[in-house]
């Protein structure tokens, strides 16, 4: 009988204690809940040769602080070049490495953006942002058709990604555009790091010829940067990590617990 009515003040203590363990202010300021959801990130850099080389080396600091201090385990990073056919640089990343391997991999894109991601001398094609959009239309759509199709097969699947594509670039589209008329996911954001105001007007006018939703659009100065990485991301769960950026910009280490 002792151990009966122990047992049910156990259960109690437990009905009462756990919503102040799943709320923000429990244990001391201690959140409970459900991992962020996995993400797919596109990432284009404007290669051509009207961006500076200040321009150029700050868009690749401005990507750490906005994409890569914010991995997380079971994300997807596709980086392309963005000049004539943005498609044909595509590298893709696929973090699977756990606590331990994150770091590491993080790190694998780290260098690949500053190794493999240059201007090339005496560039005389065009500044293709539409291949780039293009390019994040059809994965997405594809990556979305396949997984319908492995839920009519009955097949059980992880959370659906969240869709991000991110460019840096001055905002000018020089040239032919590769314009696709297939639908622009009304769940997917577009970001601009980098745009000139002057412009910005054919951003805009490139975007809506693209089908992208107005509201889906942020084109951010390069005044406004920092400002606005203080707010990114937020709606995905993903603020910034400052052990892993300070990793990555030191090619230091950090502990697995802090990833």
């Amino acid at each position: 009988m002792k151990i009966h009515a122990m047992f049910n003040l156990l259960r109690l203590s437990l009905v009462l204690l756990l919503p102040l363990l799943l709320g923000s202010e429990g244990c001391g300021g201690l959140e409970i809940g459900a991992p962020p959801a996995p993400m797919i990130w596109f990432v284009g850099f404007d290669v051509t040769t009207s961006i500076t080389e200040e321009e150029f080396t700050g868009y690749k600091q401005i990507a750490r602080k906005a994409v890569l201090a914010r991995l997380k385990n079971n994300d997807q990073v596709y980086v392309l070049r963005v000049d004539s056919d943005p498609q044909d640089s595509a590298e893709s990343f696929s973090l699977n490495g756990g606590k331990l391997g994150l770091y590491q991999e993080i790190q694998k894109i780290n260098k690949y953006i500053e190794g493999q991601i240059r201007q090339p001398e005496n560039y005389r094609g065009t500044t293709n942002i539409g291949g780039f959009l293009a390019y994040v239309k059809r994965n997405i759509a594809n990556d979305r058709k396949q997984r319908q199709k492995l839920v009519d097969q009955g097949t059980l699947l992880p959370p659906e990604p969240i869709y991000a594509a991110v460019l840096f670039s001055d905002g000018y589209p020089v040239g032919a555009q590769s314009l696709d008329p297939s639908e622009w996911q009304d769940d997917v954001a577009l970001s601009v790091w980098g745009v000139q105001p002057q412009h910005i007007d054919a951003m805009n006018e490139l975007c809506r010829e693209m089908g992208i939703p107005g509201e889906n659009v942020q084109l951010i100065r390069s005044a406004d940067v920092q400002p606005t990485l203080t707010h990114f991301a937020r709606e995905w769960n993903r603020p910034l990590n400052p052990q892993l950026l300070k990793a990555l910009e030191t090619n230091g280490a950090v502990h697995p617990i802090g990833l």
